[in-house]
Protein backbone atom coordinates (compact mmCIF):
# COMPACT_ATOMS: atom_id res chain seq x y z
CA UNK A 1 0.00 0.00 0.00
CA UNK A 2 1.25 3.49 -0.81
CA UNK A 3 0.86 6.64 1.23
CA UNK A 4 1.65 10.36 1.16
CA UNK A 5 1.17 12.45 4.30
CA UNK A 6 1.50 16.14 4.96
CA UNK A 7 0.54 19.16 7.01
CA UNK A 8 -0.58 22.52 5.74
CA UNK A 9 0.19 24.97 8.52
CA UNK A 10 -2.91 26.49 10.15
CA UNK A 11 -5.27 24.50 7.88
CA UNK A 12 -5.07 20.71 8.04
CA UNK A 13 -3.24 17.41 8.12
CA UNK A 14 -3.79 14.98 5.25
CA UNK A 15 -3.06 11.43 4.15
CA UNK A 16 -3.38 9.97 0.67
CA UNK A 17 -3.71 6.19 0.34
CA UNK A 18 -3.63 3.81 -2.59
CA UNK A 19 -3.89 0.01 -2.47
CA UNK A 20 -1.12 -0.71 -4.97
CA UNK A 21 2.29 -2.12 -4.09
CA UNK A 22 3.89 -0.93 -7.31
CA UNK A 23 4.75 2.68 -8.08
CA UNK A 24 1.77 4.67 -9.35
CA UNK A 25 1.55 6.95 -12.35
CA UNK A 26 0.65 10.24 -10.61
CA UNK A 27 -1.24 11.46 -13.70
CA UNK A 28 -3.34 8.30 -14.20
CA UNK A 29 -4.70 7.08 -10.89
CA UNK A 30 -7.52 7.20 -8.33
CA UNK A 31 -6.69 7.39 -4.61
CA UNK A 32 -8.35 8.11 -1.26
CA UNK A 33 -7.60 11.39 0.53
CA UNK A 34 -8.26 11.76 4.27
CA UNK A 35 -8.12 15.23 5.84
CA UNK A 36 -8.30 16.52 9.42
CA UNK A 37 -9.02 20.23 9.62
CA UNK A 38 -7.07 21.98 12.39
CA UNK A 39 -10.22 23.60 13.78
CA UNK A 40 -12.07 20.23 13.88
CA UNK A 41 -9.38 17.83 15.11
CA UNK A 42 -11.84 15.14 16.22
CA UNK A 43 -13.30 14.69 12.71
CA UNK A 44 -11.81 13.10 9.62
CA UNK A 45 -13.07 13.87 6.13
CA UNK A 46 -12.46 11.84 2.99
CA UNK A 47 -12.84 12.07 -0.76
CA UNK A 48 -11.73 10.24 -3.88
CA UNK A 49 -9.03 11.96 -5.91
CA UNK A 50 -8.95 11.08 -9.60
CA UNK A 51 -6.99 12.38 -12.54
CA UNK A 52 -8.49 13.14 -15.97
CA UNK A 53 -6.37 10.39 -17.57
CA UNK A 54 -7.73 7.87 -15.05
CA UNK A 55 -11.31 8.81 -15.93
CA UNK A 56 -10.62 8.37 -19.65
CA UNK A 57 -8.90 5.01 -19.07
CA UNK A 58 -11.70 3.77 -16.78
CA UNK A 59 -14.45 4.77 -19.25
CA UNK A 60 -12.61 3.00 -22.09
CA UNK A 61 -12.34 -0.14 -19.94
CA UNK A 62 -16.03 0.06 -19.05
CA UNK A 63 -16.89 0.44 -22.73
CA UNK A 64 -15.13 -2.84 -23.46
CA UNK A 65 -16.65 -4.70 -20.47
CA UNK A 66 -20.16 -3.26 -20.74
CA UNK A 67 -20.02 -1.63 -17.31
CA UNK A 68 -21.41 1.87 -16.69
CA UNK A 69 -23.72 1.68 -19.70
CA UNK A 70 -20.80 0.68 -21.91
CA UNK A 71 -18.57 3.48 -20.63
CA UNK A 72 -21.14 6.27 -21.06
CA UNK A 73 -20.53 7.62 -17.54
CA UNK A 74 -17.94 7.66 -14.76
CA UNK A 75 -19.41 5.84 -11.73
CA UNK A 76 -17.94 7.89 -8.88
CA UNK A 77 -19.94 10.15 -6.59
CA UNK A 78 -18.37 13.63 -6.48
CA UNK A 79 -14.71 12.78 -6.98
CA UNK A 80 -12.22 15.60 -6.72
CA UNK A 81 -10.51 15.73 -10.12
CA UNK A 82 -6.88 16.83 -9.88
CA UNK A 83 -4.08 17.25 -12.39
CA UNK A 84 -1.81 14.74 -10.63
CA UNK A 85 -1.30 12.94 -7.34
CA UNK A 86 1.68 14.76 -5.89
CA UNK A 87 2.34 16.51 -2.60
CA UNK A 88 2.65 19.89 -4.36
CA UNK A 89 -0.59 19.55 -6.33
CA UNK A 90 -2.62 18.22 -3.38
CA UNK A 91 -1.44 20.97 -1.06
CA UNK A 92 -2.36 23.65 -3.62
CA UNK A 93 -5.79 22.09 -4.09
CA UNK A 94 -6.46 21.77 -0.35
CA UNK A 95 -5.39 25.36 0.37
CA UNK A 96 -7.60 26.66 -2.42
CA UNK A 97 -10.77 24.70 -1.62
CA UNK A 98 -10.48 25.31 2.14
CA UNK A 99 -9.76 29.04 1.78
CA UNK A 100 -12.53 29.51 -0.82
CA UNK A 101 -15.23 27.57 1.04
CA UNK A 102 -15.47 24.57 -1.31
CA UNK A 103 -14.23 21.92 1.14
CA UNK A 104 -17.62 20.38 1.95
CA UNK A 105 -18.56 20.12 -1.74
CA UNK A 106 -16.02 17.30 -2.10
CA UNK A 107 -15.40 15.90 1.39
CA UNK A 108 -17.64 13.85 3.64
CA UNK A 109 -17.06 12.80 7.24
CA UNK A 110 -15.41 9.45 7.83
Amino acid sequence: MGKIEGNIENLCNYSIFWPYEEKINPREVAVDLVVRLNKEKEKSYRTDLVTPAYIIKRMAKDKSTGESANGCYFPESKPLIVEEISKDCIEKVLKDIINNGFFRLFFKTD
